[in-house]
């Protein structure tokens, strides 16, 4: 059924790449300018893994699989991952502690004047590269299946 105006008149189709529809999704969906670490203040009951003297850190991305088959895409599953961060180590949190710690983000607290060590900072920017080219490589088994991977970063968090 045609979209018409109230004189009559057939309007054109509107989809996502006419330019109005276009520049309105990209300002609601990806912010001009670049966003940065949550600098975050537990609150009490910290997990073991997020003890750390020196500051720790979690990043936190969604990994989806796609499955190419006869030249057509479709979805597979979405991951969590939460990486533990502090200067000299990364570990990928699982299970329990993995439910323990978003727990403990959820319920922590903005800091105003976060006053961290500059090498939690770096460990967290070095973590992130290592992650990301980790989770993107498919292994021999998901190459032969046709499997490739999305990531998404959702957050990179400074605790202290």
């Amino acid at each position: 059924m045609p979209v018409t105006s109230e004189g009559g008149e057939r309007l054109p189709q509107l989809g996502c790449n006419v330019e109005p529809v276009t520049s309105t999704l990209r300002a609601a969906a990806l912010p001009t300018r670049p966003a940065g670490a949550a600098f975050l203040r537990l609150s009490d009951g910290v997990p073991p893994s997020l003890s750390r003297t020196g500051g720790s850190g979690v990043l936190a991305y969604a990994r989806q699989g796609v499955r190419v088959a006869h030249d057509t895409p479709s979805e597979g599953s979405i991951e969590l991952f939460l990486f533990s961060v502090s200067p000299g180590e990364i570990r990928l949190l699982a299970g329990h502690e993995k439910a323990d710690v978003a727990r403990a983000i959820f319920a922590a607290s903005a800091r105003r004047e976060p006053n961290l060590p500059p090498e939690l900072m770096e460990a967290l920017r070095s973590a992130n590269d290592r992650i990301l080219a980790e989770l993107r490589t498919p292994s021999d088994a998901d190459r032969t299946q046709g499997l490739r991977f999305a990531i998404f970063p959702i957050a990179a968090i400074a605790l202290g």
